[in-house]
């Protein structure tokens, strides 16, 4: 009796539950390979674009300077600001990128922070929850960040919207990558 390719040396078919089992599994693997693989790369330092940036007024102004290491679970921001006074201010910020809450705890209060891709992979969104207590009174402030690079990698803003005791306010903020 001639066997079938689809045979052990028993007789019995092998490999049809098998590839029943592997073909979705490698197609799974392949689409979230090349879906992860995908993904914006914030990656590097980058200067503010004044003339091209929306900026609100605030006790500190925006961050003149980012510095941007990312890994496939998470953003690290190393940002520089300058005071009203014209001091300058580092802040380094982390953010998970697997859509897990990130708790930050410091002396003024709690940062809860959530972030999450579009579906393409290049819009990056941050949702941050912050209770922060001052003179025996706590407040909160709400806010939400786009990342998006330009077509050619050299550009990234960052659109803003935030609300706290002090009202609502929206900026878009361009940062031009540097060498």
């Amino acid at each position: 009796m001639k066997k079938t390719k689809n045979e052990n040396r028993t007789g019995r078919l092998i490999g049809l539950p098998l590839l029943s089992v592997l073909f979705p599994l490698m197609f799974f693997l392949s689409s979230a390979n090349s879906y992860f693989g995908e993904m914006a790369d914030f990656s590097g330092k980058w200067k503010l674009n004044e003339d091209q940036s929306e900026i609100a007024e605030g006790r500190y102004g925006p961050s003149i300077t980012l510095i941007v290491t990312q890994t496939e679970s998470s953003l690290i921001v190393d940002r520089t600001r300058i005071g009203r006074e014209g001091q300058e201010r580092k802040i380094k910020d982390e953010y998970n990128l697997n859509s897990e809450e990130k708790i930050t705890e410091s002396e003024r209060g709690t940062t809860k922070t959530t972030a999450s891709w579009s579906a393409d992979g290049k819009i990056l969104t941050i949702h941050s929850h912050r209770k922060m207590t001052r003179d025996d009174q706590t407040f909160e402030i709400k806010s939400e960040e786009t990342w998006e690079l330009s077509d050619d990698g050299s550009t990234l803003t960052i659109k803003t919207s935030s609300s706290s005791p002090r009202g609502e306010r929206n900026y878009v903020l361009v940062y031009d990558k540097s060498n």
